[in-house]
């Protein structure tokens, strides 16, 4: 007599062995350095689910120079990974260079485009653009938009502004845009600075007393209110005129009086003003039908 409970379950191995087998991409973080000479290093962490059969295979860009995995047992041919493992749930992290990504176009803007595809949509992705030193976003009369898709922040870590996306199942492939410029640090403003430090020097050697006497009257005095500074390299002078107007007006202004003061269309004002929230520079209030703009970090090197 057949069993046909029995027939199901055989039938069911036979015909769907790869959903039940299937390696599962739960999370994805991908970490993306962006070099001066247009190159990029990325760093692909990928958290699996379901995996039995010992093996997990991934194919890299094209062109993919200096691999590596840091697993004991992987191995690499032809740009694609094999990495062994001998558990179900496991973290692989993949690291590697990539040439041309970036283009330096003809008017000194610099952008990066980047398509993220893999063999399946992970559960959660994480994408972390990291500017070189120096970068900063452009806020000239151009429409086009300097970072696409809308970014899920941008913040800085001191020395870089980072761009960073946040999506649940996303819809694979994605085109991610950022185009940005570079602002360098010229040798005479650092000489400058040396000369500032040796005239200081020279003056609390001099008037060591009067130093000490004004020390102390400053430590005594109430102090004003401190916001965080960052580095001057990291605004376009754009975004450096505008925090400056912010600063001069007691730290609050509001945005048509930016307009007013610095002589700049709306859409402009409005693009920097834009550029300097995402940085976390200013925050923003809408009142009636302006908007009043507050310094929340300042720029150090004025």
């Amino acid at each position: 007599m057949i069993n046909y409970r029995t027939v199901m379950v055989i039938m069911f191995a036979l015909f769907f062995p790869s959903q039940v087998l299937a390696v599962q991409f739960e999370s994805v973080t991908i970490n993306d350095s962006l070099n001066p000479d247009l190159s990029i290093n990325e760093t692909l962490s990928i958290e699996l689910s379901g995996n039995t059969g010992g093996n997990f295979t991934f194919s890299l860009p094209q062109g993919a120079r200096n691999i590596g995995t840091g697993a004991r047992r992987s191995s690499i041919v032809d740009n694609t990974v094999l990495v062994n493992l001998s558990c179900f749930r496991c973290s692989v992290e993949i690291n590697y260079a990539i040439d041309d990504v970036i283009s330096r176009q003809a008017d000194g803007q610099y952008i990066f485009s980047r398509t993220i595809n893999l063999p399946q949509s992970p559960a959660q992705l994480k994408y972390y653009v990291l500017l070189p030193q120096g970068g900063s976003f452009h806020t000239g009369q151009s429409l086009d938009p300097s970072v696409v898709p809308s970014a899920t922040s941008i913040g800085t870590n001191g020395k870089n502004i980072i761009v960073s996306w946040a999506d649940a199942n996303p819809e694979l492939p994605q085109r991610y845009y950022v185009r940005y410029v570079m602002q360098e640090l010229g040798t005479s403003t650092i000489r400058q600075e040396l000369s500032e430090g040796i005239v200081w020097v020279l003056i609390g050697s001099a008037f060591g007393i009067g130093f000490i006497l004004a020390s102390a009257i400053i430590l005594f005095k109430k102090p004003k209110r401190q916001i965080p500074v960052v580095h001057k390299t990291l605004l376009s002078p754009d975004e450096r005129a505008v925090v400056k107007l912010i600063r001069e007006n007691k730290h609050t202004i509001h945005q048509r009086e930016i307009v007013a003061k610095l002589g700049w269309s709306k859409s402009k004002v409005s693009a920097v003003v834009t550029n300097l929230l995402y940085k976390e520079i200013i925050s923003k209030e809408k009142l009636g039908r302006n908007y009043k703009v507050t310094l929340i970090k300042d720029f150090g090197g004025d």
